[in-house]
């Protein structure tokens, strides 16, 4: 028969800061510095970054890695552990600080490694549930960064996010990737549903004071992402639950070059050189009215705001009339068909260089081992 212990579990925290605490009077950190200047030094400190171990870097052809994303993020905690003092000021600042990123996703390939969705909110209920009995009151967080599929969103998966208890971020943002399109691999044209708005709005909590919705697709395709921004700041809204709407206030673009192979395919379709694509991406930012005049957000929107949604303007942004991309050859490329296409461009290589070649690796024929190697190393 299991016994059971008379020691209850508790936090480390708890039991850290149940102990006696030094206050540290000859330390000048505390004699001369006031709480909200250290309050600010411990947030410079325990910033998350991305972690810049070659070990830790995701694979370059997966499509969860981006700029500022390219590995896990990463807090330096030694600040913490330096003494009782500090840590009773800065212990909860870690979780703080440190951006949530979750991947609504319906494969795994999606993610990180190790990622899964429903296993990773538990995780950040039971945290915030502990930071809660520790202070007594809402545990704040900075970022919330959802990276999601069309087919996830529209499923309430960003709903499920922010319905996690004692979750208060101040900022949210919504990523959606050029893979996390309807038909992406089909080049259908792009269109955006919005039957997940009012979901979002029955949880979206108080202490939400900033919205993003990041729109991301291969650079010829911009003229489409601005159309679907244009149309979003006119018609889109959001709400919180202490009643307060949000509108779009201003429209961000941006460009970053990634790689064109996904797994063992190289999209060569939407390639501007070889293994290389231009992504465009869109960023709506979404502002509580307070904060906005009246002359600062949409008639349409704000109609929309005060009507039913039975009676509201379609949601839904899409133009007609646009087409998918013409081009004579297939829009990917397998692996055997890119070892074929290195192999060709290895027997139409250059006369001159075709000796110098066979010189350099003593007559042996046959193209080298890097594209022997393309297979194993997509990348």
């Amino acid at each position: 028969m299991a016994t059971v212990s008379p020691y209850p579990y508790r936090p480390v925290h708890q039991r850290i800061l149940s102990t006696r605490i030094d206050p540290q009077p000859s330390s000048l950190l505390f004699r001369k510095l006031p709480a909200e200047v250290r309050f600010n030094i411990f947030c410079y400190a325990l910033s998350d970054y991305p972690n810049p171990d070659p070990k830790k870097a995701y694979e370059s052809w997966s499509c969860y890695t981006r700029p500022s994303y390219f590995a896990p993020r990463k807090t330096e905690t030694a600040l913490v552990l330096t003494c009782k003092a500090i840590y009773s000021e800065c212990w909860f600042l870690p979780f703080r600080l440190h951006e949530q990123v979750h991947y609504a996703v319906a494969n795994r390939n999606r993610a990180p490694p190790g990622y899964e969705f429903s296993r990773q909110l538990t995780r950040l209920e039971l945290s915030l549930q502990s930071m809660r009995e520790r202070e007594q009151q809402p545990v704040l967080i900075s970022n919330l960064r959802v990276f999601a599929q069309m087919c996830m969103l529209e499923q309430g998966a960003l709903a499920k996010v922010l319905a996690v208890p004692e979750l208060n971020p101040s900022i949210v943002t919504l990523t959606i990737r050029h893979t996390d399109w309807w038909d992406w691999e089909h080049d259908q044209p792009l269109s955006f549903s919005g039957s997940w708005l009012e979901g979002v709005s029955q949880v979206m909590p108080p202490s939400v004071r900033e919205f993003n919705i990041e729109l991301e697709s291969v650079d010829r395709k911009r003229y489409q992402v601005d159309e679907i921004a244009r149309q979003m700041m006119e018609k889109w809204f959001f709400r919180r639950t202490d009643g307060v709407a949000l509108y779009a206030f201003q429209q961000q673009e941006s460009r970053w070059r990634g790689t064109s192979r996904w797994e063992r395919l190289r999209w060569v379709r939407d390639e501007i050189l070889e293994g290389v694509i231009d992504f465009y991406v869109a960023t709506l930012t979404f502002l509580p009215e307070t904060r906005l005049q009246r002359d600062q957000t949409s008639p349409v929107a704000r109609e929309n705001a005060i009507t039913a949604p039975e009676d509201r303007s379609p949601l839904t942004l899409s133009k007609p009339g646009w087409k998918t991309a013409s081009t004579e050859r297939p829009p990917f490329m397998t692996e055997k068909e890119q070892m074929r296409y290195y192999r060709q461009l290895w027997r139409n290589r250059p006369v001159d260089q075709r000796v110098v070649d066979q010189r350099s690796r003593g007559g042996i024929r046959g193209p080298p081992r890097f594209y022997q190697q393309i297979n194993r190393n997509p990348s």
